[in-house]
């Protein structure tokens, strides 16, 4: 801690008559400042009624919603419900008026008589003394965000230490040394005015300076300059006696401080473990990793067979160019039928993929047979019939049933191959369907991966964030 040893000083406002005294009362009790440690508060006995409920019509006060001058007591307070202020009213005149600051100490006791101050406390002078916080090396050796997190609590620590009534209740006891009271009661007494030491004086506390190297400004009011001062001073010097800055209790300090932000960095490691936890049970992945696998083979699995799809369509779609290729060239009009000529059916047969389409290999075969067995009865039979026959080949009755088989032959030959290529027409639909199917499933598979990417994103920040105050955790401890 640095002392400043700059002291300002300024005399205090004097007070208004009864109409500007009312309106700054008013104001002063909307005030919220409050401190983090109140002092024993006087308290005026009977009920009270609100001032806000207050009003002024002409030079008097009533009670809203009442047709005659109030006479009672109005009261204000701050937001913690402590007192602010009390008023006395008489007939609607303000006879009296007590405040008292955030800490519980009186700040000043006015009587009136018709408006005007009968009775005043005297001016005030004002002093300031400051010390600059050194934080440990523990603490400044804190990455940023944490360094700033564990400043504010130590501001907070030495705020509330500076406002609390240990401290008020040190300075007050050494003020009540012979001299020193003297000191801050003599401007009273000269002006006739009865007054406690403890209502004597009062003292705020600031905070300035830069996030890491603070300065705690204490303001000090009170009767005379030199009173002033000497409380600035005191209130500085019972602070620092109070918190110690001897080596032993440096360490000491040190040590808690170490075990305080120690304890602090093993709960962050809890509560982010626990909302790891908790994110992977609501999301339903407790192991993500086989999550990833299982979407990993399954995507490999449809990207395959979508390969396979693929080349069987390109090979299929090949088969059909082929295929009309040959029909448009047989029978150009715009619905093609397969001719009865077996002729023209023979040409479809130039695509391997009908020419070995189901029975067609046996047919053409049977075919063949057919023809040469034809063949070779015709010209055995011209060799062989009786001259004086007149009957025409085509007549034989061996030659009738092999026309027979040659028609059944080719008809069947005929049905096959329109079957082969029906069947090529389908399989074509049938892979597109399959294709999209598998597409589908695929993308269902992305965007379940698109889902784990995520999930898996705000897992490696609760890693990342964990694994930060692991490293802050170890370094404290090591520390």
């Amino acid at each position: 801690m640095g002392k400043d040893p700059k002291k300002t000083y300024h005399s205090g406002m004097k007070i208004t008559p009864f109409i500007l005294s009312f309106i700054f009362l008013s104001w002063g009790c909307e005030n919220n400042e409050q401190l983090s440690v109140t002092a024993p508060q006087e308290t005026d006995a009977g009920k009270s009624e609100q001032l806000s409920d207050m009003q002024i019509r002409g030079d008097l006060v009533y009670l809203q919603n009442t047709e005659s001058p109030f006479t009672g007591k109005a009261q204000a307070e701050y937001a913690d419900g402590q007192v602010r202020a009390i008023a006395r009213f008489k007939d609607g005149e303000l006879k009296g008026l007590k405040r008292w600051w955030p800490n519980g100490a009186t700040e000043l006791e006015l009587e009136f008589k018709k408006g005007e101050v009968v009775a005043s406390d005297i001016e005030l002078y004002e002093s300031s003394s400051s010390f600059v916080l050194v934080p440990p090396p523990a603490i400044l050796n804190l990455k940023s965000v944490e360094r700033d997190s564990h400043m504010a609590g130590l501001i907070a620590k030495h705020t509330q230490g500076l406002n609390s009534q240990e401290l008020r209740a040190k300075v007050l006891s050494h003020l009540d040394q012979p001299e020193l009271k003297m000191v801050l009661l003599t401007p009273f007494i000269m002006k006739g005015i009865s007054k406690e030491l403890e209502s004597s004086f009062y003292y705020s506390i600031e905070v300035s300076g830069s996030a890491d190297s603070p300065r705690f400004v204490i303001t000090a009011q009170a009767s005379s300059a030199r009173a002033a001062m000497i409380v600035a001073d005191l209130v500085q010097h019972e602070y620092e006696k109070l918190h110690g800055t001897g080596s032993g209790q440096k360490v000491e300090f040190v040590k808690q401080t170490l075990e305080d932000l120690l304890e602090n960095s093993l709960r962050k490691e809890r509560a982010i473990a626990s909302e790891m936890a908790t994110f992977k049970k609501d999301q339903g992945v407790p192991y993500i990793e086989d999550v990833k696998k299982d979407l990993a083979a399954r995507k490999g699995a449809y990207s395959a067979e979508l390969t396979k799809i693929h080349l069987e369509q390109i090979k299929v779609t090949s088969l059909i160019r082929q295929i009309l290729s040959i029909q448009k060239m047989i029978d150009p009009s715009p619905k093609p039928v397969l001719s009865d000529d077996i002729a023209l059916i023979k040409k479809f047969w130039e695509v391997d993929a009908i020419k070995n389409y189901g029975d067609l290999p046996e047919l053409r075969k049977t075919l063949k047979n057919l023809e040469q067995a034809r063949a070779d009865f015709e010209e055995n039979y011209l060799k062989t019939r009786d001259k004086n026959s007149t009957m025409p080949p085509e007549q034989d009755p061996w030659m009738l049933k092999n026309e027979r088989d040659l028609i059944d032959v080719r008809n069947a030959m005929k049905g096959e191959t329109a079957s082969a290529i029906d069947d090529t027409q389908k399989k074509l639909k049938h892979l597109v369907l399959t294709k999209k199917e598998f597409e589908d499933e695929l993308q269902k598979v992305l965007e379940e991966s698109s889902i784990i990417d995520a999930i898996e994103g705000t897992l490696q920040n609760y890693e990342r964030q964990l694994t930060a105050v692991r490293k802050s955790t170890d370094a404290i401890h090591a520390r």
